[in-house]
This record gives C-alpha cells, structure tokens and sequence, in this order.
C-alpha cells in the first residue's frame, strides 16, 4: 500500500519578495542585504499534528533567490505562474511507532517534516520562507537533525499541460539554512 505523506504548517508560511542588495561569497553563496523592510505576502496553511498548537518547532528561515533567464521573465510576464516546491525530510531513525504517522513514509523510510508549493508569479524575486512549523515528534523521530532541504520549481501548468522551465533543485542540509540566501537558475525548456 502507497503511503503518500503530505505535512503542512500549523499557522502561517510568509513568502517575502523584495529586491534586495546580493553580494556573492567566495564559496558561491549569496547573502542579502535585509536593511530595508520587505512586504510580506501571507498564506493560510494548516497542520498535522497529534496536539494541535502544542510540541511543535519552527523550522529556520531561509531565502531563496530566483536567476530567471529572459524568456522565463518573459513567460511570467503573461499568464502563466510559476510554483515553488519546499521538501523538508531526513531518513527515519527507525520503524518503530512511525508506521501510520503521517510524517511518516514507509517506502522510503523518510519523514517529512514540510512539504509545501507556493504559487508565485512575480519576476526577479527572492522567497523568504520563515514562520514553517513541525511536529517536535517528527523532528525526534530523524536519524540525522541535520535534516535535508530540497527546493524546487515549475510551471503552474496554467498556459500549456506540461512543465515550461527547468531549474536546478536546492538541495542543502539545515545546517546551511538560518539566515542564508541560497540561488537557482530558471530556464525555459
């Protein structure tokens, strides 16, 4: 039996865009200038928990920045949206109670702490993505806390049945989460 595990947030995931001031490191990370205040957009969620409200844990805010190719700019510009996919998982340190949780995935024996896709359809923007909340259970049920983050995009599928872009996927550990701005190419195909 396919178990599909599906977390979403307790109370709000803020995704922010400004045009910020990026600086790039030696080592090819961006960091942002946050000297000036960012409009927030808010996004009603819901969680799943065993006590609502109580054992839960916020996750580090972190932002991702989106390099849009001219043609991409151009294909937002119109009708179409584009959908950011945030994966927050890490291998299960055991079986042992998980099965049924639904954080729990039994095929692949990972627990997911967030898995979550934001609509957007702005260009030249950075995502913010502060306030994400997980069960403190799930989180304790991690082989590894130094869980994985994975990030994602595509089309929203509004102008054609099929993905209009390719980007790379983010894929960093919560260790290079708090405070960082991480980038992602975003071509069209």
């Amino acid at each position: 039996m396919k178990i599909c595990v599906q977390l979403v947030l307790l109370f709000c995931l803020w995704v922010t865009v400004a045009c910020d001031t990026t600086t790039t490191t030696t080592t090819g990370e961006t960091t942002t200038d946050r000297n000036t205040e960012l409009p927030v957009v808010e996004e009603e969620t819901t969680a799943v928990s065993d006590e609502e409200g109580e054992g839960m844990m916020i996750i580090p805010t972190f932002s991702v920045k989106f390099d849009l190719s001219p043609e991409v700019k151009e294909l937002l510009a119109g009708e179409e949206e584009m959908a950011i996919d945030v994966t927050i998982a890490g291998d299960a340190a055991s079986a042992e109670g998980l099965v049924g949780k639904p954080f729990f995935n039994e095929e692949d024996y990972k627990v997911y702490l967030i898995q979550k896709e934001i609509i957007y359809d702005e260009e030249d923007l950075i995502v913010e993505i502060k306030g994400l909340q997980t069960s403190k259970e799930a989180y304790e049920a991690l082989e590894d806390k130094n869980y994985e983050v994975a990030v994602q995009v595509y089309t929203n599928r509004k102008t054609a049945k099929t993905n209009l872009i390719n980007s790379e996927l983010l894929l960093i550990s919560a260790d290079q989460l708090e405070g960082s701005t991480h980038v992602i190419k975003v071509t069209k195909l």
